[in-house]
């Protein structure tokens, strides 16, 4: 997951001020990925705050790049449950 936050804060640009995370999950425990997730976002030094967290539903997060320290980003995080096939 930091993997995927690093990927995507590297894509943005000055420009940008809103972007999504997308994750797909195959595993049966959504309500652990999603405070995983949750518990990332907020370890990470980019991080500024929580806007919302939805323990059931999409997240909203406040971040700041070191290289741009006056501009906010935010970035909403969204869990899509995968089935697996029998």
């Amino acid at each position: 997951f930091n993997e995927a936050i690093d990927q995507l804060m590297g894509y943005l640009t000055w420009r940008d001020s809103k972007c999504a995370l997308l994750i797909f999950n195959t595993t049966k425990d959504s309500g652990g990925v999603r405070l995983k997730m949750h518990e990332a976002m907020q370890a990470r030094p980019e991080y500024k705050k929580t806007v919302v967290h939805n323990a059931d539903g999409d997240s909203r997060y406040i971040f700041v790049k070191e290289s741009e320290p006056g501009k906010e980003i935010i970035i909403t995080t969204q869990l899509y449950d995968v089935p697996q096939r029998p």
